[in-house]
């Protein structure tokens, strides 16, 4: 079994957050690898697409560490169903993965692509979401369960990252 390489923690700089959300609880779930060379080849083949790819961190204990590769973040499942459909790959699923760490609150694109740099430096991939009130949020990872997104947010905090657990 190839060996899971854990995240690179350095340490980013969370601005303030802002109140103003909307929810979209559902992904479209392309692939689980442990390998993290395979995860990124996923990432790349999504890349491009109408739906913006990402990945989560997962340990599953006996299971072994892994890393879910999702595209899109959908309001519905039926949403989620017909990206599934439209990405024509077999092995997708639609999971509910309405937790998320939140790193940061942005209007202007600039700022938010400079933190978005610094944490794929630090080892992760970090994606968007606009939010009703024409700002970004930057987030990083996704979780079907409370307890997965608090296990990352302690990690985060631990490496010097500060993130928010909020619903996606």
């Amino acid at each position: 079994m190839p060996k899971v390489d854990e995240p690179n923690m350095a340490s980013v700089v969370r601005p303030a957050s802002n109140t103003c959300t909307s929810n979209y609880p559902s992904s479209v779930l392309t692939g689980s690898f442990q390998d993290r060379e395979r995860v990124n080849e996923e990432i790349s083949s999504l890349k491009g697409k109408a739906f913006p790819p990402y990945w989560a961190y997962v340990d599953l204990g006996a299971k072994g560490k892994w890393y879910r590769v999702f595209a899109g973040h959908f309001k519905t499942s039926e949403d989620a169903e017909r990206c599934k459909e439209s990405l024509d790959m077999p092995g997708t699923g639609v999971l509910k993965t309405a937790y998320t760490n939140e790193i940061g609150y942005f209007y202007t694109g600039d700022e938010m692509e400079r933190k978005a740099v610094s944490l794929k430096e630090a080892g992760y991939y970090s994606y968007r979401m606009k939010d009703a009130c024409g700002g970004h949020r930057l987030l990083i990872e996704a979780y079907v369960t409370k307890e997965g997104v608090d296990e990352m947010a302690r990690l985060l905090k631990k490496t010097g990252i500060e993130s928010s657990v909020v619903l996606r």
